[in-house]
């Protein structure tokens, strides 16, 4: 009761016009609409979204302009960032022809991008692992091999495409993709922070896995587990004649997890032609993998595994469930949310167009219909003839970001962003969002801010003493002390990434005065 009237009092107070936005509407406070669109100058495609811990968006992908890496960031309203380029637009040149795949975030800031580029002016269509890396101000950072760009050949006289980047908590690199010849594998680089080859990780920094001998397995995804392990998505033709959901745990070392499964890989028919394209892992470490099925249409297909590999029949009665939209239905994106409900993004051509569409599950595997009335939403951009989502993103407060791309009546391709509410938003006028978590630390004291919260990566504690040392303790509910660390400046950073999902408690302890926050680490 207390708490109750605590929140209708601070509301009375700020005198705040409350709206709540249905989860699944498109977020209005983005830009208007909940819906950008941006220009490189030519044909330009969106292919992967990450958050900034300040809540900026970035967005990246390639220009066939020049034939270059894009990437965009925005602010938190859906303007174009222009501390970033100059204008919220960047565009990098390895070679002849340069596609980004994936963007992530690393905890200092800076942002790393994968993808694949023809270095071989002589031969079309060979293509080696690339990787840039950026400032915060989107400059190129010099100290990731020298000019802030790095290419991988496997060395097996074919193509090598980067498909999928995440960062590891010690800083080191990890992207992965597939390489073919008269086949093809999966292919994964792990790299130092300093752009060079990591040769703790098989060897030479290199891996390829097969999933049989003249087979075709391509990699899409990777997520790293909160204990290190590797888990890499897409799919493989090794099970059978036709294409099936391939799955690889590896170690740290590189070396495949023989507790997955037997032998660190996993093959699951779906059905027909099955195609998986992103990864998410659940906080019980359960991994989802999204993709699509071609079974006469194309429908959306997600599988869920237990952590030793198998399905898990706790998810639609089998561990897979398939979703139609009407006509081609690919998805391309998943992401878990707090609550454990499971958001796919991609694209559904029910006519002659295609849409931005979007699912959220329950954590058994049916639709949501709390999520748009029926658990799915599409969204049309420009009223052209498609507009393709290819990657998602859940913000610390909840709501959903979707990137991909747009084509205009005219015919040329646009990046395409939209954000839509996630649950129970509460949207308010001229002051930020609130939640009964930010308005019992803000009782605590005025001068101390902890953001984001819940928090996923990285956690900021602001307004610490400049003149004296700060004491800092992350601690669960039984008291048990997960993080120590003495602040001397004003600001700290906490790495929590590898914090198992939950409350915690923050202590910040300053000149004999202890005062007591509480997070949620998603």
């Amino acid at each position: 009761m207390k708490l109750i009237s605590l929140l209708i009092t601070c509301l009375m107070i700020l005198n705040i016009n409350l709206i709540f936005g249905q989860a699944g509407t498109l977020d209005t406070t983005f830009k208007k609409t909940g819906k950008v669109i941006t220009d490189f100058g030519g044909n330009d495609f969106g292919r992967s979204v990450a958050i900034q811990p300040d809540g900026k968006i970035v967005v990246a992908g390639y220009t066939l302009t020049g034939n270059n890496f894009a990437v965009a960031r925005y602010n938190k309203n859906g303007r174009l960032d222009k501390t970033f380029g100059g204008s919220g637009k960047v565009t990098t040149d390895f070679g002849l022809e340069d596609l980004a795949y994936s963007v992530a975030i690393q905890v200092d800031g800076k942002i790393v991008v994968a993808g694949k580029t023809n270095v071989n002016t002589s031969s079309t269509g060979v293509y080696d692992f690339a990787v840039a890396r950026y400032n915060i101000n989107g400059t190129l950072d010099y100290s990731f091999s020298g000019d802030g760009k790095v290419t991988t050949d496997f060395n097996n006289g074919g193509s090598d495409e980067a498909h999928s980047v995440a960062i590891q908590s010690d800083g080191k690199i990890v992207v992965i993709g597939f390489t073919n010849k008269f086949g093809s594998d999966y292919a994964l680089a792990r790299y130092n922070a300093n752009g060079t080859p990591d040769n703790t990780f098989g060897g030479s920094g290199k891996i390829i896995t097969n999933f049989g001998v003249d087979t075709y397995s391509e990699a899409y995804a990777v997520i790293i587990q909160p204990d290190g392990k590797i888990v890499v998505a897409g799919d493989t033709n090794a099970g059978n004649d036709f294409s099936d959901f391939g799955l690889a745990r590896y170690n740290v070392s590189g070396t495949l997890d023989n507790t997955f499964s037997g032998d660190g890989k996993v093959i699951a028919d779906i059905g027909g032609y099955d195609f998986g394209k992103s990864v998410a892992i659940q906080p019980d470490g359960k991994i989802v993998v999204a993709g699509y099925t071609i079974q006469g249409d194309e429908d959306w297909a997600l599988a869920r595994f237990n952590v030793d590999g198998t399905l898990d029949n706790l998810f639609n009665g089998s561990g897979k469930v398939t979703t139609e939209f009407g006509g081609v239905d690919d998805a391309y994106a998943v992401a878990i949310q707090a609550n454990g409900k499971i958001v796919v993004a991609g694209y559904s051509k029910p006519g002659t167009d295609y849409d931005f569409t979007l699912a959220r599950y329950n954590t058994n595997g049916t639709l949501d219909n709390t999520f748009s009335g029926d658990g799915k939403v599409a969204t049309d951009f420009s009223g052209g003839s498609g507009d393709d989502a290819f990657a998602i993103a859940i913000q610390p407060d909840g709501k959903i970001v979707a990137a991909g791309d747009t084509r205009a009546i005219s015919g040329s391709n646009d990046f395409a962003v939209a954000r839509y509410n996630g649950d129970a938003t509460l949207l308010t006028n001229n002051v930020s969002r609130l939640n009964v978590t930010d308005i019992i630390n803000e009782r605590k004291s005025p001068f101390f801010r902890l953001y984001p919260n819940p928090v996923t990566d990285v956690l900021h504690v602001q307004g610490l003493s400049q003149s004296a040392a700060n004491t800092i303790l992350i601690t669960d509910v039984s008291g048990k002390v997960f993080e120590k660390a003495t602040a001397l400046s004003g600001d700290y950073t906490f790495n929590v990434k590898m914090l198992p999902a939950g409350v915690y408690n923050i202590s910040i302890i300053e000149n004999r005065k202890t005062v007591n926050y509480k997070i949620i680490k998603q």
